[in-house]
């Protein structure tokens, strides 16, 4: 089988990813997803997921850079795939070639834009309500937003909220009120603006009110909530990747003995150990030396030394019968147990988004469907 002769692999749900969509369009009704794959998909896997998402209706993406969409429309993705980050003056012949939708933050790119072609084309404006990066300040975006109008078509205007994943909703409500009245400006001075989008993934589980036409969403549709404090009951949500190696090596060691780089762990008795053929290069992080757990015959074994390169090291002193070959699994479940992204992100002292987004290239990406 080919999950058993590579050395580690992640495995992504595309049925779960499709009721994650279904479940979430649900909610928002009658604004629909823009779906976020930046990041390969928050490193899911951004190309799988897109024709998946096509072949169930939803059409509409979008990505950090002008690379993410150019790389999409290579491979042959056909939905509109807007840009949220900076566009560089060399990225706009590409832009237009591939037919991307570029968000265009400030004067100096609207006229580098001018600069490329004469022929309007359709763009997104972002404003800053609160975020503090990228745009104009609401309160100095409108002649902005009206130079836009006369130049380009456009379909979008857009914010992002700061504040959006945490139980105290003050700052996120201040800055959609922020964002509304620039909006009724808009409206009162003839400029009616046909996509509007604010929520990205925690304010489309807790604010559904403020979806508007579209509503951006990201860590959500992987199946991972955007924090501890959004209200997971409203949307019931499906984790999509699972993470797996195999036992490379088991030994017994003695009291006295040490185990990897620095020798951060001495055994304090006979222990048996099992090594495991990933590390920081395929984005197990350091910051799980000592402090981590994986699954191996349905137990969660420690983590003991060092994460090296290319491997880490368990205890599986209380797991009979462990041998090479054997599954271990780093995300996902084994038995009865389970260890969540979210999980591992506590161990290292971070958010499940770093987590899923650091898997990197090395550890293949298989998707199955239709269980």
């Amino acid at each position: 089988m080919y999950e058993r002769e590579i050395r580690s692999y992640v495995k992504i749900d595309l049925d779960k990813f499709v009721n994650n969509l279904n479940r979430l369009s649900e909610h928002v009704k009658p604004a629909r997803l823009v779906l976020v794959l930046k990041a390969d998909g928050y490193g899911h896997g951004a190309y799988e997921l897109a024709k998946t998402a096509l072949e169930n209706g939803y059409d509409f993406f979008a990505v950090a850079f002008t690379s993410e969409g150019v790389e999409l429309r290579k491979k042959g993705i056909k939905g509109r795939i807007l840009i949220l980050n900076y566009t560089d003056d060399s990225e706009w012949e590409d832009i237009l070639k591939y037919e991307l939708i570029p968000t265009i933050h400030d004067r100096e790119s609207l006229n580098a834009l001018r600069r490329t072609t004469k022929k309007r084309i359709t763009v997104h404006v972002n404003v800053d309500t609160g975020m503090g990066r990228l745009g104009y300040r609401v309160e100095e975006s409108a002649d902005f937003i009206k130079e836009v109008v006369r130049t380009e078509k456009l379909e979008g205007l857009y914010t992002h909220f700061a504040a959006a994943d945490e139980r105290d909703k003050r700052y996120t409500r201040y800055q959609y009120s922020r964002f509304l009245s620039l909006l009724k400006q808009l409206k009162d001075e003839g400029i009616d603006i046909p996509i509007i989008h604010t929520n990205n993934s925690a304010a489309a589980i807790d604010l559904p009110e403020y979806a508007n036409d579209y509503v951006r969403v990201g860590i959500a549709i992987y199946g991972l909530y955007p924090s501890e404090e959004v209200n997971k009951d409203l949307v019931e949500l499906e984790a999509i990747l699972s993470w797996y190696s195999i036992v490379s090596f088991v030994k017994t060691i003695h009291e006295g003995d040490s185990i990897g780089y620095g020798r951060e762990y001495i055994a304090k008795e006979e222990r048996r150990i099992a090594t495991i053929p990933i590390g920081y290069a395929d984005g197990y992080s350091r910051m799980l030396s000592n402090n981590a757990f994986v699954l191996i015959g349905g137990k969660k074994c420690p983590v003991v030394g060092r994460v090296s390169m290319d491997q880490i090291t368990v205890d599986v002193t209380d797991v009979s019968e462990v041998r090479k070959g054997d599954e271990c699994v780093l995300i996902g479940k084994q038995k009865d147990e389970e260890i969540t992204a979210d999980e591992m992100a506590k161990w290292r002292k971070t958010i499940n988004y770093e987590v899923t987004c650091n898997i990197s290239n090395r550890v293949p990406r298989i998707y199955v469907k239709n269980k």
